[in-house]
C-alpha cells in the first residue's frame, strides 16, 4: 500500500498547534487543499467516530471518519466516501512537543487505488500528487503557526469551548497506571457506583480451562470485578465459529449488567499477560461504541493499592444490547475476498504456529493463505508494556497494516491485542476475524498454508 509522508517543525505550544490544525473555521484560512469542511456527526453510532465532509479546491468530495483522537498529539482518519479511484484512503496527523517548546508535526497518507489493473499507474500518480499536496499544506501550516491573529483566535475558541460531558470524552485504547490513578482520585469516578462511572475489570485467564478466581482472590486492583473470558466474552465453541465466538449481544449485555457495568461506564481492563486477554473485552466494548481502555502493563504495572479476597459487588444494572457492527468483524469468506483484493490479513500468533511447525491447540497446523505474521507479543517491550507509538507505527506501516487490515489469531482473543495496538498507533481500527485459526482449520474445505511469513 503506498504511503506518503512529510514533516515539519513549528513554534509551540502544542495545544495551539493542534487546535489550529483541527479547527473547521480556521482551517479554511490556511489549508490550500480545503474549500469547505463541516462535521456530519456519527459519534453516537456504535463503533463509529466523528464524520467530516471535506470539499477540496478541485471540488472533490470526501467523507472521513476520525477513528483516533488523542488530544493534543494524534488525529487518525479513514475515508468513508470519496473519489472512486480510491479503494481506501487513511491518514494521520502527529504532534510531538520538543524540550525547547517547538512542535514536530508529521502528515501521513496511506491509500490503495482501483480498478486493480490500473492501480499501479494510479498509485504512482497518487504518490506524486499527494506528496505535492502535503508539501503545500506544510508550507501553509508553518506560516499559519506564525500568524498572531490566527493563534489568538485559536486560544479564544479553546477558552469558549465547553467541557465535554464525561461520557463524551474520547478514551484512548491503551492507558498507563498514572492515567488510571488520576481517574480513581477524581470524585467524578467512584468505583463503587454505577451509571457513568469507572469500572475496573480483571480479565486474567489461562485459556486452559483453569479458573482464574484463585489468582483474583490472591491479588487484584481495588474494586475490580472478575470478568471470565469463557463466560462473558465468548459463546460456546463451535465448528467454523471457532473456540471463542462472540457472544450474542443480548447475552453480553446481560452479563455486563450482572457485573454492574452500564452503558455509560468507563471500563479499564487488565490481566497479567501484557493485555493478551483483557484486550478482548476492550475491543468488544470499543467496537460497539462504549468507552473502554486497556491498562498498559496490567496488574504488574500498577503501583497503587492492591486488594485481596472478594470485592463488594457493584449494584446490578440494565445494560443495552448492541449488535456487533458488520464492518468490525469478519468471517472466513470475507477474509478470502480481502486477500484476493490485495488486502492485508495479519496472523497474530507466534512464528512457529504460523509456519505450521507446532500446533498445541488446534487439530491442523499452518495459517490462512496470504496472511502475514505479526505476533501480538512483539507489541510489547522487555518490561511487558506497549512499545512507544512511534515504534508500533513503524512496525505496522512497514508491513502495510492500517485500519483496513483484518487480524486473526488462534481463537479471536489475542488478535484484539494487535487490533488495539494498530488503533493506538493512529492507523485506524482494523477488522477482527473472530473465528480465527480455530474456525478456519475446522473447515475441511479451507486451504492451509505453511512456512515462514
Amino acid at each position: 500500500m503506498p504511503i506518503v509522508e512529510h514533516s515539519t517543525t513549528v513554534g509551540g505550544p502544542i495545544e495551539d498547534v493542534f487546535d489550529l490544525s483541527q479547527s473547521y473555521a480556521l482551517r479554511l484560512e490556511w489549508d490550500p487543499f480545503v474549500r469547505s469542511q463541516r462535521p456530519l456527526g456519527g459519534a453516537g453510532e456504535a463503533g463509529k467516530g466523528v464524520h467530516t465532509e471535506t470539499i477540496s479546491r478541485h471540488r472533490l468530495r470526501m467523507v472521513t471518519e476520525y477513528l483516533t483522537f488523542r488530544r493534543p498529539t494524534l488525529v487518525g482518519m479513514k475515508m468513508i466516501e470519496g473519489p472512486p479511484i480510491f479503494e481506501n484512503f487513511s491518514g494521520s496527523w502527529r504532534f510531538a512537543e520538543r524540550d525547547d517548546g517547538r512542535v514536530d508535526v508529521a502528515f501521513r497518507y496511506n491509500f490503495r487505488c482501483r480498478p486493480k489493473f490500473l492501480a499501479p499507474v494510479m498509485e504512482r500518480i497518487g504518490i506524486w500528487y499527494l506528496g505535492r499536496d502535503i508539501e503545500r499544506r506544510i508550507e501553509s501550516f508553518r506560516a499559519a503557526c506564525d500568524e498572531t491573529d490566527l493563534l489568538a483566535r485559536v486560544r479564544h475558541e479553546r477558552a469558549e469551548r465547553e467541557v465535554a460531558p464525561a461520557d463524551r470524552v474520547p478514551v484512548p485504547p491503551i492507558v498507563d497506571a498514572a492515567w488510571l490513578a488520576e481517574r480513581l482520585a477524581d470524585r467524578l469516578v467512584d468505583a463503587n457506583t454505577s451509571g457513568g462511572h469507572l469500572a475496573i475489570c480483571d480479565v486474567r485467564s489461562t485459556m486452559s480451562g483453569a479458573h482464574p478466581e484463585a489468582d483474583y482472590l490472591a491479588k487484584h486492583l481495588p474494586d475490580a470485578v472478575l470478568v471470565m473470558l469463557d463466560d462473558v466474552l465468548a459463546a460456546p465453541p463451535a465448528s467454523i465459529a471457532g473456540r471463542h465466538p462472540l457472544p450474542d449481544p443480548t447475552d453480553f449485555a446481560r452479563s455486563l449488567g450482572a457485573l454492574g457495568i452500564g452503558d455509560d461506564d468507563l471500563v479499564v481492563a487488565y490481566d497479567d499477560r501484557g493485555g493478551a486477554f483483557a484486550s478482548r473485552l476492550v475491543w468488544m466494548l470499543r467496537t460497539i461504541g462504549r468507552r473502554a481502555a486497556l491498562l498498559d502493563g496490567g496488574i504488574d504495572a500498577w503501583n497503587g493499592d492492591i486488594a485481596t479476597g472478594p470485592t463488594t459487588p457493584r449494584p446490578p444494572t440494565v445494560t443495552s444490547p448492541v449488535d456487533w457492527p458488520a464492518d468490525a468483524v469478519a468471517d472466513a469468506d470475507r477474509v478470502v475476498a480481502h486477500v484476493e483484493a490485495g488486502g492485508v490479513v495479519v496472523d497474530s500468533r507466534d512464528a512457529a504456529r504460523y509456519a505450521g511447525e507446532v500446533e498445541p491447540i488446534d487439530a491442523v497446523a499452518g495459517h490462512v493463505p496470504g496472511a502475514i505474521n505479526l505476533p501480538f507479543t512483539h507489541n510489547l517491550g522487555p518490561d511487558g508494556t506497549f512499545r512507544p507509538v512511534s515504534e508500533l507505527d513503524g512496525r505496522f506501516a512497514a508491513a502495510g497494516v492500517d485500519g483496513d487490515a483484518i487480524v486473526y489469531c488462534g481463537s479471536g482473543v489475542t488478535a484484539c491485542h494487535n487490533a488495539l495496538a494498530i488503533e493506538h498507533a493512529g492507523l485506524g481500527r482494523p477488522t477482527v476475524y473472530v473465528g480465527s485459526w480455530s474456525g478456519w482449520s475446522s473447515d475441511p474445505d479451507r486451504p492451509v498454508a505453511t512456512g515462514p511469513s
